[in-house]
């Protein structure tokens, strides 16, 4: 790719990595990265090469130009990965929260687990 775009240094590992046929999940193992910051990586990168589909970026890694996209459309490809950031922060609340009863006195886990 001739131009970065503005890419930062890991964004241009990940698209290297597409390039030579890496998936989401390997790139995030090789690069020892949740695959969820993979997916935002993706959020930028997308917007910074103004693509909305992996297909776009295969086209524009070719140096062809692909055909710009609706503002709608464009917004629609980097939600999906913000929608997958919340979800990951969920869980994570959610872990936490299991957590702290865990580590509860053993007077709060009556409520949350009866004994028979």
């Amino acid at each position: 790719m001739s131009e970065h775009a503005g890419l930062s240094q890991r964004e241009l590992q990940i698209v290297q990595s597409y390039a030579g046929g890496d998936t989401s999940p390997t790139i995030a193992d090789t690069l020892f990265i949740a695959l969820s910051t993979v997916r935002t990586h993706w959020a930028a990168i997308y917007r910074k090469l103004e693509v909305s589909s992996k297909l776009g970026l295969a086209m524009r890694l070719k140096g062809e130009v692909p055909q710009l996209r609706s503002q709608i459309e464009m917004e629609t490809a980097i939600s999906e990965p913000a929608l997958n950031v919340e979800e990951a922060i969920s869980r994570e609340k959610a872990l936490a929260e299991v957590l702290r009863i865990i580590s509860a006195p053993q007077r709060d886990l009556d409520v949350v687990m009866p004994r028979s």
